[in-house]
């Protein structure tokens, strides 16, 4: 009977993995449109300079300081069938056992090892928009409604559809929804575990400022770690389930010359756990909730344009699934798994647009631990090219 479960669920991840492609197939050849297909190449390439300091490990030793160069590069094939509806296909780099982060250490100033250099599909679906609905199936970026990735990760490609439609729209409010269902990627060969979400959206102009609220709930179940994939996370977050709430506020002025964009973030994961349950302690049982607040000021809208900004974040350590949260404010975890929770902090970001597709954005981090030793300093420079 073990063996026929088994089957069914590496039956299911097939379906799942190779039925876009069958179905993009049968999409184009049924002629979906009148409409002159069209091909549209794109891509983007980012520079990164980075230093890491004062950072100490959960065991209370010190990590050795550390300056590297990287990069990311991505290149992407766009095939629109309609006005509406496109194919869409994306290759990045980036180590094959990383699920978070797209980017290769080219050189390491300290002589660290500079790790693995792998190209991997990160994107590959198919999107179908009517009138105020849209459907994407395949593998894609979440889309969710969010300012920041202190929860879920843009990076973070699962595999599965993402639905969603306007409910309401005038010239002061919007109410949108959005529901998926997913195959959680371990790395970006392998799957642990799925995820379940639904997420309302509620947008309105009061005076000169624009206001939006949105609040999901997103449940992660867990794999099984029998599968190499669920090995691959920090903590036995693949033998765990989590079931968070997300509450989202943003304030944004639309009188100025810039913008000024003010928010706070919640969560809080409502699952239970016991003590022996995989990676629960007396000191983590309870931590299950998190908040980050932000004040933006400044844009992207012009070559010349500029942003300035802060974070501050409280992220307790079963308030998120950290193997898919940020791995941007921390170096904690090992080369290709980052475990951004059980952290306070601060971030502050510089921005400049340049030219069209092309900025530079400076980035300072400071965070600790909430429980135990663990912190760490880190500074970035990235220049960002888009073509």
């Amino acid at each position: 009977m073990f063996w026929f479960r088994k089957k069914v669920r590496n039956l299911w991840t097939y379906i799942l993995l190779f039925s876009p492609f069958m179905f993009c197939i049968a999409v184009a050849a049924s002629g979906i449109n009148d409409h002159h297909s069209e091909l549209t190449a794109y891509g983007d390439f980012r520079f990164r300079l980075e230093q890491d300091w004062d950072s100490y490990k959960s065991d209370g030793k010190k990590r050795d300081d550390r300056l590297r160069a990287r990069i990311r590069l991505r290149l992407g094939l766009k095939y629109f069938l309609s006005d509406s509806s496109y194919l869409n296909i994306r290759l990045r780099t980036g180590a094959k056992h990383s699920q978070q982060s797209p980017h290769l250490t080219v050189l390491d100033f300290d002589g660290n090892d500079t790790g693995d250099r792998n190209f991997s599909l990160d994107k590959w679906y198919l999107t179908v928009a009517h009138s105020s609905s849209w459907v994407w199936f395949g593998r894609n970026s979440l889309s969710v409604w969010k300012d920041n990735e202190l929860f879920l990760d843009d990076d973070v490609t699962p595999v599965g559809i993402n639905i969603g439609k306007t409910l309401a729209k005038n010239e002061i409010r919007t109410v949108s929804v959005n529901a998926g269902h997913f195959l959680l990627p371990a790395g970006m060969r392998d799957f642990c575990g799925k995820m379940t979400y639904g997420q309302a959206v509620y947008k309105t102009l009061v005076k000169k400022y624009e206001l939006t609220t949105a609040t999901g709930l997103f449940n992660f179940d867990k794999g099984n770690l029998g599968d190499i994939g669920c090995n691959l996370y920090q903590k036995f977050n693949g033998a765990r389930d989590y079931s968070v709430w997300a509450i989202n506020f943003q304030a944004k002025s639309t009188n100025l010359d810039k913008p000024i964009s003010i928010g706070i973030d919640a969560v809080h994961n409502r699952e239970k756990y016991g003590l022996d349950d995989l990676g629960i302690s007396v000191a983590n049982i309870n931590q299950t909730n998190g908040w980050d607040f932000y004040v933006k000021y400044g844009d992207f809208e012009q070559n010349g344009s500029w942003l300035i900004g802060y974070w501050f974040a409280d992220i307790e350590e079963l308030a998120v699934n950290n193997s898919f949260s940020n791995d941007d404010w921390v170096r904690w975890g090992n080369a290709t798994q980052t475990r951004a929770s059980n952290m306070l902090g601060h971030e502050f970001r510089f921005a400049y647009k340049f030219d069209e597709g092309k900025n530079i954005v400076v980035r300072l981090y400071l965070a600790e631990a909430i429980s135990g030793t663990e912190d760490g300093n880190r500074f970035r420079i990235d220049l960002n090219i888009a073509f």
